[in-house]
């Protein structure tokens, strides 16, 4: 039996966090109640609008600074 290389998210629900400071974004990925990744980045928007898939809404949430 050979297992499939390719991930599958269908039927989870997917969250995105970032923490955005002047010169680094750090972000994590939440797939259902587990933590999937958590990487650093430039503090380009474009980057994540260009690894997102069409089926991905992007929005943006205030928080106590913001």
């Amino acid at each position: 039996m050979e297992k499939s290389k390719q991930l599958d998210f269908s039927g989870h629900d997917i969250f995105v966090g970032l923490d955005t400071h002047l010169k680094s974004w750090k972000t994590t990925v939440i797939v259902g109640s587990n933590v999937f990744k958590t990487f650093s980045q430039n503090p380009n928007p474009q980057v994540l609008k260009d690894e997102s898939t069409p089926k991905t809404d992007i929005f943006h949430k205030m928080g106590y600074f913001g």
